[in-house]
């Protein structure tokens, strides 16, 4: 069995940090080495527990920013992969950021699901990097990776049939219960509404409870407006 990645977040924002850390434990493959909230921290952390990636905040306090960081990292022995957390997009702090190697780059406010994708993203990078030798179809996967992630969705859903449900809210206006679902994607209610509540955790849907008629309340499900969840705030 494969062991999990493990991730340092550096990041001066307590709730923010406890934010990303719950996402991340939430994926499988990841678990969270530590915590730093400047990069004189962070750096110190990152000696001592060897880190397979960095989920770095440029935004610090001391006087030293999080892409000055990156460079004691990149100057360094330690291999980590760096995933670049800032409210600032600038040309030039985008390219140096880039020529340094970050993996991904993410624009502060983002969504929880861009963060997933960005983590999915080193994944494919890290499994590929496991072999002295790589086969085509492992190069065509660390040349994609350069490219915009894919979506993260769990293991056990399965893409088709989120396509499908999703086209069934693009398409038919009001509610759809989980009956309704598993019907249009040939599975039980109990696969639907996973896909449903997958869907409401991205705020793709919102639900509502229907205990108007007799026997138990069904909760029904409906399009929503896109809404960005925010685990980063727009500060540095």
């Amino acid at each position: 069995m494969t062991s999990a990645f493990g991730v340092l977040i550096v990041e001066d924002d307590v709730v923010i940090s406890r934010v990303y850390a719950k996402l991340i434990d939430a994926m499988p493959s990841f678990t969270v080495l530590g915590t730093a909230r400047s990069a004189a921290s962070g750096s110190s952390a990152a000696a001592a527990l060897d880190p397979h990636l960095l989920l770095l905040d440029y935004g610090l306090p001391g006087g030293v920013s999080g892409i000055d960081l990156l460079r004691q990292v990149r100057m360094s022995a330690r291999q980590a992969e760096v995933i670049a957390i800032t409210a600032h997009s600038s040309t030039d702090l985008v390219r140096e950021s880039m020529r340094l190697g970050v993996l991904d780059y993410l624009v502060k406010p983002f969504s929880e699901e861009r963060l997933r994708q960005a983590l999915n993203k080193f994944v494919t990078i890290a499994t590929c990097s496991r072999t002295s030798t790589l086969p085509q179809q492992d190069v065509d996967a660390l040349r994609e990776s350069s490219a915009p992630a894919k979506q993260w969705i769990p293991r056990e859903l399965s893409e088709k049939r989120l396509s499908l449900v999703r086209k069934v809210f693009r398409e038919e206006n009001g509610v759809q219960s989980a009956e309704d679902i598993a019907d249009l994607i040939d599975s039980s209610r109990v696969t639907a509404r996973r896909y449903l509540e997958f869907l409401v955790s991205l705020r793709e849907l919102e639900v509502t409870v229907d205990s108007e008629k007799p026997g138990r309340p069904r909760k029904l499900y409906s399009r929503r407006p896109p809404q960005n969840s925010q685990p980063g705030r727009r500060q540095g």
